[in-house]
């Protein structure tokens, strides 16, 4: 794929936004037209400068908003109940673990440092028994990414039994999945790849290749969920980290308890949300099909400028109650 320069970032991100200031003008104008049409006198006192300064000023107060949904993100807790025995070793008492989530980091010349400040400080204070990334960590250029060291960012995040994190279609773009992966691993991240691995003896995570970079041949092959969930003991706790939320039917069929996701953004920006909607089975929140959870993030970062609108980014946490 040919690479986009940083200095082609800010340019398209401010395109981005004139686009936006002038959808918002023109609905301004389509809308006082509308309404006198309809016999509101009042609009048509409404000249061109009082409506240039009217669509500014709404245009400056979302554009505002956008730029707080994107810096600063929100917390979401689950509380799921999943019927299965489980003992955590550093707490025998425990009736209850609690995982703590982020994805789509997208990093890149606009993404502000301090998001990720922020959230790995948040997600260390939460306690969190097991941390996991879904993948996404760059837009484009892995290098920026390894040069800001934000590995070691996310690696500096502490729980009880360490953070695990699967790929996204972005991390395969620029052809350096592999130099991401090693820096992962240099900070203490286990990165799964069509892997298996049981946590505290209580909980199987399944970290699956993204469908994309299959796609691209940078990823040798993508096993199915069915072939590995032979890898694992489903009368315990059964966690799948997967970008894409893809297949949801088939995982409910599958039994497994829980899937985490994101890569949709949840549209991002209004009204995208609706499109997102129908790209996929199930695009943000909390989705239930026969006994089994299905949740997808909005992420922590975004694609473009540091915009949102009618989306927020965001840390998930969820706690899984279990039987003793």
């Amino acid at each position: 794929m040919p690479r986009i320069s940083d200095s082609a970032i800010p340019l398209l991100s401010a395109i981005l936004l004139v686009i936006f200031y002038g959808f918002v003008a023109l609905s301004l104008n389509a809308l006082t037209a509308l309404l006198y049409r309809v016999g509101w006198s009042p609009v048509a006192r409404l000249n061109w400068q009082i409506r240039f300064v009217v669509a500014t000023v709404l245009a400056l107060t979302l554009t505002g908003l956008g730029w707080f949904n994107a810096s600063y993100p929100q917390l979401v807790t689950y509380r799921l109940e999943v019927p299965k025995a489980a003992t955590l070793p550093h707490d025998p008492t425990a009736t209850s673990i609690k995982l703590l989530a982020i994805s789509d980091v997208h990093w890149d010349t606009l993404y502000d440092k301090e998001i990720v400040s922020r959230v790995t400080k948040l997600i260390t204070s939460r306690q969190p028994d097991l941390i996991l990334l879904l993948g996404d960590y760059v837009t484009l250029d892995t290098q920026k990414f390894l040069d800001d060291k934000v590995a070691s960012l996310l690696g500096s995040m502490t729980s009880s039994y360490g953070t695990y994190a699967v790929v996204g279609n972005h991390d395969t773009y620029d052809g350096h999945l592999e130099d991401l992966v090693a820096a992962f691993t240099a900070n203490g991240i286990t990165v799964l790849r069509d892997e298996v691995v049981l946590i505290a003896d209580s909980l199987w995570l399944i970290g699956m290749n993204d469908y994309g970079g299959m796609r691209r041949r940078v990823v040798n092959f993508r096993k199915s969920l069915e072939e590995l969930l032979t890898e694992v003991n489903q009368e315990q706790v059964v966690v799948v980290l997967d970008h894409q939320p893809r297949r949801l039917q088939e995982a409910a069929a599958l039994g497994i308890d829980l899937h985490l996701a994101g890569h949709t953004h949840g549209g991002q920006v209004w009204p995208i949300t609706y499109l997102a909607k129908g790209m996929y089975e199930h695009s943000i929140g909390l989705l239930t099909l026969e006994n089994s959870s299905f949740i997808v993030t909005s992420g922590i970062g975004y694609w473009g400028p540091p915009f949102r609108l009618g989306t927020r980014c965001q840390i998930i946490e969820i706690i899984i109650s279990f039987n003793r």
